[in-house]
Parts: C-alpha cells; sequence; structure tokens
C-alpha cells in the first residue's frame, strides 16, 4: 500500500533549479546559525541534495528564534543565565 501512495524518491531527478535553491537555503541557513549550516551543507555535497532535510533544518532555528521572543522563551533565557 504505501509503495502505492508513495513511490520511491531514490531515483527521482533534482532538478538545476532545486539543486540552487537548496544551496542558496543552505548558505542563509549557515548565516543563521553556522553549525547546523555547515553540517546541512556538508551533508547535501556529499549525499545528494535532499529538500527534507534543508527545509526541516531551516524551520529548527526559525522555530528557535521565534520561541525565544515569548514569555515562556524569556523565563527559560533568565534561568539559563542564573547558572
Amino acid at each position: 500500500m504505501r509503495s502505492a501512495l508513495y513511490p520511491d524518491a531514490a531515483g527521482v531527478e533534482v532538478s538545476v533549479q532545486m539543486r540552487l535553491a537548496m544551496h542558496t537555503m543552505n548558505a542563509r541557513l549557515i548565516m543563521v546559525w553556522m553549525p547546523l549550516g555547515a553540517a546541512v551543507m556538508t551533508c547535501c555535497l556529499l549525499r545528494g541534495e535532499n529538500v527534507r532535510l534543508t527545509s526541516r533544518a531551516m524551520a529548527l532555528p526559525g522555530a528557535a528564534i521565534g520561541l525565544a521572543q515569548t514569555p515562556f522563551g524569556g523565563q527559560m533565557a533568565a534561568l539559563a543565565n542564573a547558572f
């Protein structure tokens, strides 16, 4: 059932435009959070481009930055500074 609904994505060619977009997102991720961006860029260069990995890696720092702007994030920062 799964193979009928979700075809194997391993044999799918990635277009040049999509590759450029993924490398651009990885480069931008390096500017936002360097260790994560460098790891994702290296992974994409060695294993091949992966849209899901790049998009999930882009969402992680965005969620962390967004959470830091909430009162809960302020309390966690104050708690971290207490130690």
